[in-house]
């Protein structure tokens, strides 16, 4: 079951937060200043790594990929939360950590973070091509490291030629944690040095605190997480896009809400249910974390005056 589409209008993405699967628009045409990243997290509008701060210790980074490219076949496998990224040197001439906007440098500093506390790593907005100019869509929160593999294994150097030469990139296995909605007050946070702000995602805290000299195989975010509690009443920020009134109980909104509970825990839609089909008749398999409380985070939004049109395309 689908919900309707959500999307963000250009003018809006300073005020958006991130929510998995909404479509965030680029400007009306193809240049660099139409890119919706710039406007959306405060990044570079090229590229496949856009970094928040410096390179050596970014505040977070955003991962952004076409899915397109066959010598480079970046992937996401939604069953198993798993996004295979490769890195920023695609052609003879440079070293591997040697590319312009550091982007192979940022791979290996945040999997070798992997090794000790996991202070040093940043989060990983993974954003993908939406097919219209320069539209992306939010794929989730990600973390460096693979569900049963080796530190060694989810980031491994890769070679290829072509008749200019030979030269060597990165693969890179990343999960992608079960977040269906950012806070943007969060990007914020960690632009000040915040990794665990008051809008930091329980899945991504979770993370972090059980990552506390870990060895060997990288642990599965998705395993460790606990169900994410609910989301107290607050305050939250949204662009003004018309002068009408919201209404939260909107045709548009109410399918899309009762998707998002319906891959609750227990719930009949889950998103994640590996191994359902051996379940004992009568049981359920765990679903998504947080999608309740999700969807009553969208609901108590648009409850506000006018954030309707900023949240949801006609």
């Amino acid at each position: 079951m689908n919900g309707p589409v959500v999307e963000f209008a250009f003018d809006s993405l300073e005020g958006a937060d991130l929510l998995v699967g909404a479509t965030y628009r680029g400007g009306p045409g193809t240049k660099t200043g139409d890119d919706p990243l710039s406007r959306l997290l405060g990044v570079g509008n090229q590229g496949g790594f856009r970094k928040s701060g410096p390179w050596m210790n970014p505040n977070f980074v955003a991962l952004y990929t076409t899915l397109e490219d066959p010598d480079w076949p970046d992937r996401i496998e939604s069953e198993i939360g798993q996004f295979t990224y490769y890195g920023d040197n695609k052609k003879p001439g440079v070293g591997l950590h040697e590319t312009h906007l550091h982007g192979n440098q940022i791979l290996k500093a945040a999997f070798e973070g992997l090794e000790g506390d996991r202070s040093s790593v940043p989060p990983f907005f993974v954003f993908v091509k939406a097919g219209h100019k320069k539209d992306m869509v939010f794929k989730g929160l990600a973390v460096p490291g693979s569900p049963g593999k080796d530190l060694q294994d989810a980031l491994q150097v890769v070679k290829q030629s072509n008749s200019a030469g030979s030269f060597e990139n990165y693969e890179a296995k990343f999960t992608i944690l079960d977040d269906l909605a950012i806070d943007r007050r969060w990007l914020e946070e960690l632009r000040n040095g915040e990794r665990f702000g008051e809008h930091c995602p329980e899945t991504w805290r979770v993370w972090r605190d059980r990552g506390v000299a870990t060895v060997g195989p990288v642990a599965s975010p998705r395993d460790a997480a606990p169900p994410v509690p609910a989301v107290e009443d607050r305050e939250y920020l949204v662009p003004s896009m018309t002068g009408q009134k919201s209404e939260a109980n909107s045709d548009q909104l109410g399918p899309y809400l009762a998707d998002l509970k319906s891959r609750a825990f227990g719930a009949e839609n889950m998103a994640v249910a590996p191994g359902r089909g051996m379940l004992e008749e009568g049981l359920e398999a765990a679903g998504v974390p947080g999608a309740d409380e999700a969807a009553q985070w969208i609901s108590s939004r648009l409850g506000q005056s006018s954030a309707r049109q900023a949240f949801l395309s006609s």
